[in-house]
């Protein structure tokens, strides 16, 4: 492939894909996804954030126990079908 050939004899072919990469380059900055600009400049960090989170939790406990039944007991340890509370004794079986 290289035999043969004078020296940059074909060095356009590789100003092909750099072309395209630079075209890709300044599109994606004009588009502003290429940019120095701070991604979490906005981003609620610190005390801020753990208000925020406070807030949210006390809302959905609040809205837990609005819409919440009663607990259901089960008792363990007791006997299926036994009728009564005694703790059951499997070497009693």
């Amino acid at each position: 492939m290289i035999r043969g050939r004078q020296d940059w004899a074909h060095a356009w072919v590789g100003a092909i894909p750099l072309v395209i990469m630079v075209i890709a380059t300044l599109i994606l900055v004009k588009l502003g996804i290429l940019t120095w600009a701070d991604p979490l400049a906005q981003a609620k960090i610190g005390d801020e954030a753990q208000a925020a989170a406070d807030v949210k939790a006390e809302e959905l406990r609040n809205l837990a126990a609005a819409s919440a039944s009663p607990p259901t007991v089960v008792a363990a340890g007791t006997k299926p079908a036994s009728g009564g509370k005694q703790a059951w004794d499997a070497s009693n079986t």
